[in-house]
């Protein structure tokens, strides 16, 4: 009988251990699955993407973001953004892209589009000003490096219109285009399509840009003059070393 009661008592003690070491495991594994729960069902925010899949559930509007001052002039420039939130899995995504750019003219108390039709999306907006030489004044009591404020006289974009790889969405993995307008959004001209990536620019000089980019394998450059909104030469050279 008393070697029956030493192991009750042991068994109920292994009891009382086991319970106490495998209570913060259970808590763990409890914190664990309310983790992966909420991370599979909160709202999953992308950029730049456009879902144009035929899906009732996608909830689509517009929004005018802030009107930002162009350097070297009175106006504004504010870009239109196209917010999308649909089902994904258990959860859910929004997507925000730009679609368009508004101007707003103060001096006329007038707004315009940069383009008639807000469609596909803007990937960046690059403005563009001629290089300046900083003015430098060395004396013996004061020596010091200035550097004006440079206008901008034009904007570089790149931007996607159609879905080239039939994914159903339109984002940076499509071909793109490379297009330009003066400093004030009256004027707007693609400029190269076609392309797979943009691979960068240079400053201004002499009026003219060059711009660098990627087609069909072959990397490329376009030399541009920003007034005449023209390619003045397109030249392509090897990539690999």
């Amino acid at each position: 009988m008393k070697s029956r009661r030493i192991f009750h008592y042991i068994w109920r003690i292994n009891a009382v251990i086991i319970l106490i070491a495998g209570l913060p495991a259970t808590v763990l594994l409890a914190a664990s699955a309310v983790f992966v729960i909420l991370q599979a069902t909160k709202t999953r925010e992308l950029d730049s993407v456009i879902n144009i899949a035929k899906n009732d559930q996608v909830k689509a509007k517009t929004e005018i973001g802030t009107f930002t001052p162009i350097t070297g002039s009175e106006i504004l420039q504010a870009p239109l953004h196209l917010i999308q939130d649909y089902d994904y899995r258990v959860g859910s995504k929004e997507s925000s892209s730009i679609q368009n750019y508004m101007f707003f003219d103060p001096t006329q108390k007038r707004s315009y589009w940069l383009r008639a039709k807000s469609e596909g999306l803007f990937l960046s907006a690059i403005a563009l000003a001629p290089k300046v030489t900083p003015i430098v004044n060395n004396s013996i009591l004061n020596t010091n490096t200035e550097e004006k404020s440079v206008p901008v006289v034009a904007f570089l974009y790149v931007l996607v219109d159609k879905d080239t790889n039939n994914d159903k969405r339109i984002n940076d993995s499509d071909q793109k285009q490379i297009a330009i307008s003066n400093a004030a959004g009256t004027s707007f001209k693609v400029l190269v399509d076609q392309v797979d990536r943009f691979n960068g620019y240079s400053t201004i000089k002499n009026n003219r840009l060059s711009v660098l980019y990627t087609s069909s394998n072959k990397l490329k450059v376009a030399e541009i003059d920003w007034r005449s909104q023209e390619i003045i030469s397109n030249s392509e050279f090897s990539s690999q070393p």
